[in-house]
C-alpha cells in the first residue's frame, strides 16, 4: 500500500501519517517571513493546510484559527478567521481539513469519571466547522459504563479525514478505563476498552466499534496482572538541554487509513491497542465490516503508527520500532536502537526516527540504523520530511538537517513558549514550512511567495 505524498491537510500530512511531502523545502531562518500572533497557545495543535492554502491551527482555549500565509497582519486582525468551537477549558487538537474546506476537530478537557448511578457529560467532542467559519455541528463522544463507574474516555490523538466533494468520513479512537467485577479475586479492578469511531459529514455515527478489551489476567491462586501486554520504558534519556514534563506525551491514538474517496474498494484501517496493533477493512459505501479486526504485533505502541512512502508501516514500542509489510501486515524488519516514545517520518528509502529525548536516527528500509544525532533537548513533535530536508522541533529550536543528518540551519525557539517541542511543522505545496509555537504561527515562505503589499510582519 502506498501513502499519498501531495497533501498536508491533517496530522502527519495525510491519512497514513507518513510525515513526508515530495517537494523541496525552504531553509527556515530567523525572522520568518510571517510571524502571526494568536490570542492563546497552540500547545495541543500542529498546523495543517487547507485546499485553498490557508493554515489551520487549534489552541488551548477552544478556538480554531485560520491564517493566510501571505498576510501577517490583515487590516482588522492577525488572522483571517477565528471560530470559537468549544469552551475556553477545551484544547483543540490538530485539525483535519476536508476537500471542500470543512474542518473537523477533536476538542478535549479533563475527564470526568462518575459512579454507576448516572452518566457524566462528555468531555471529548468532535466539531465540524463549515468553510465560512460557522460551526456545523458539535458531537459529544459517548461515555461508557462499567460495573461500578462511567468513563468519559481519553482521546490522545488527532482525527483522520477522507473526503471527496462534500462527502467525508472522520475517524478517531477513544480509550476508556472502566471498573469491573473480578469474581476470581472477589473484588473489582480496571478494564481497558478501545473504540474506533467513524462519523460522516452530517455528524452521524457510521461506526462506534469496541475493537479491544483488556482485563486483568488472574491465575488459579488469585494473583496476576496484565501479563505480557504491559511494556516498561527503558531508562530515560538524558538530553543536554531542557526536558518536557513527564506527563507530556506524543499523539498515540491517531488511526492510519489506506484508502480514499471515491472508491469501490474497502479501506484498511490500522489502530493501536494495549495488546498490539489491529488492522481491519471497512467499506464507507455500506458502513459494514469486510473483515473483523486482526491483531498483529504483540507490544503496545507508544506513539501513533506511520505508513511510509515505501509501503512499510512503522509501529514504535518501548525502545524499538517494528516495520510491517502493509500488504500482509507481517513483520518485515525491526530496529532496537531507538529511545522511548519514538516518532517517525519516512520517504522512499529512508526513515527518520525521533525519540522523546531528542535522538534523531536515520534508519534504512531494512531496519538498520545508519546515523544518529543527539539534538540536545526533549521533544514530542513528529519529524517532518521533504525531498531535501528533515525538520525537527525540540524544546529549544527548529532544526533543519540534510537527508544525511548534516546541519543546515537552526531557529532559536526559546522565549516564545513555556513548552516548545510539542507542535510538528507542516509543509506547503511550494516548500514553505509552517510551525505553531506557543501563541505564534511562524511562516517560512518559499521564494517568490506574493505578499500583501499593505501588510507588515508582526513582531
Amino acid at each position: 500500500m502506498q501513502a499519498p505524498m501531495a497533501q498536508w491537510d491533517q496530522a502527519g500530512g495525510n491519512p497514513a501519517g507518513s510525515g513526508f511531502r515530495a517537494v523541496n523545502t525552504v531553509v527556515p531562518v530567523h525572522p520568518p517571513a510571517r510571524f502571526i500572533h494568536l490570542p492563546s497557545d497552540a500547545v495541543a495543535s500542529s498546523p495543517v493546510i487547507g485546499p485553498n492554502g490557508t493554515i489551520h491551527v487549534g489552541t488551548q482555549s477552544g478556538t480554531l484559527y485560520v491564517c493566510r500565509p501571505d498576510r501577517g497582519l490583515p487590516r482588522r486582525a492577525p488572522f483571517e478567521r477565528e471560530t470559537r468551537i468549544a469552551g475556553i477549558e477545551f484544547a483543540v487538537h490538530t485539525p483535519a481539513v476536508a476537500a471542500d474546506g470543512s474542518v473537523y476537530c477533536i476538542c478535549t478537557t479533563k475527564p470526568n469519571p462518575r459512579d454507576h448511578r448516572n452518566p457524566p457529560a462528555p468531555t471529548n467532542h468532535i466539531v465540524a466547522v463549515n468553510p465560512d467559519g460557522t460551526v456545523r455541528w458539535t458531537l459529544g463522544v459517548p461515555p461508557q459504563q462499567g460495573d461500578l463507574n462511567w468513563s468519559t474516555g481519553f482521546v490522545r490523538g488527532a482525527p483522520r479525514v477522507l473526503s471527496h466533494g462534500s462527502t467525508a468520513r472522520i475517524l478517531f479512537t477513544v480509550d476508556y478505563e472502566l471498573a469491573v467485577h473480578y469474581p476470581e479475586i472477589g473484588g473489582t479492578g480496571p478494564m481497558y476498552a478501545r473504540h474506533l469511531g467513524i462519523l460522516d459529514e452530517s455528524g452521524v455515527f457510521r461506526l462506534f466499534h469496541r475493537y479491544e478489551e483488556e482485563r486483568l489476567f488472574v491465575d488459579a491462586r488469585g494473583g496476576g496482572g496484565f501479563g505480557s501486554t504491559v511494556t516498561v520504558d527503558d531508562l530515560p534519556e538524558l538530553p543536554d538541554g531542557p526536558k518536557l514534563p513527564e506527563g507530556t506525551h506524543p499523539y498515540r491514538d491517531t488511526p492510519v487509513v489506506f484508502g480514499g474517496m471515491p472508491s469501490n474498494d474497502p479501506w484498511t484501517i490500522v489502530v493501536c491497542g494495549r495488546s498490539g496493533v489491529y488492522a481491519f477493512r471497512w467499506s464507507y459505501l455500506d458502513d459494514s465490516f469486510v473483515t473483523e479486526p486482526g491483531r498483529f504485533g504483540t507490544a503496545s505502541a507508544t506513539t501513533s503508527p506511520s505508513a511510509f512512502a515505501n509501503g512499510l508501516l512503522g509501529v514504535a514500542g518501548s525502545n524499538a520500532m517494528a516495520l510491517y509489510d502493509t500488504d500482509a501486515f507481517t513483520l518485515y524488519a525491526q530496529t532496537n536502537i531507538l529511545g522511548r516514545e519514538t516518532m517517525a517520518a519516512g520517504g522512499l528509502r529512508q526513515l527518520y526516527c525521533l525519540s522523546r529525548g531528542g535522538v534523531l536516527t536515520l534508519v534504512d528500509s531494512n531496519g538498520e540504523g545508519r546515523k544518529r544525532r543527539q539534538l540536545g533537548a526533549d521533544t514530542v513533535a513528529f519529524p517532518v520530511l521533504s525531498a531535501n530536508h528533515v525538520h525537527v522541533v525540540t524544546m529549544t529550536e527548529l532544526r533543519t538537517l540534510t537527508l544525511d543528518l548534516e546541519d543546515v540551519a537552526s531557529v532559536d525557539l526559546r522565549g516564545l513558549s513555556s513548552f516548545p517541542g510539542r507542535s510538528s511543522p507542516a509543509i506547503g505545496p511550494d516548500g514553505s514550512v509552517y510551525l505553531a509555537i506557543g501563541a505564534y504561527l511562524h511562516c517560512y515562505l518559499a521564494p517568490g511567495t506574493a505578499l500583501d503589499p499593505d501588510d507588515r510582519v508582526v513582531r
